[in-house]
């Protein structure tokens, strides 16, 4: 099932699209995140993680306004 990922606040079209543990840019490009729990590190994967899941948003680490939205 793919999951596709907006800008928040949700407008227009989708930036990316969730395929399995992988998060790939809309232009059809390689992964450029790995999902490890609710984490999103840098494709291929490393440390540190890029962003944080809470619910159906995506916030950058140590941010509380998010940067992406999940439907």
């Amino acid at each position: 099932m793919t999951t596709y990922v907006y800008d928040y606040p949700p407008s227009g079209t989708p930036r990316f699209y969730i395929d399995g543990e992988y998060v790939y840019p809309m232009s059809g490009e390689p992964a450029v995140y790995w999902i490890g729990g609710s984490y999103w590190y840098p494709n291929p994967r490393s440390p540190p993680a890029a962003y944080w899941i809470n619910g159906n948003y995506v916030y950058p680490l140590s941010e509380t306004t998010p940067k992406y939205y999940l439907p």
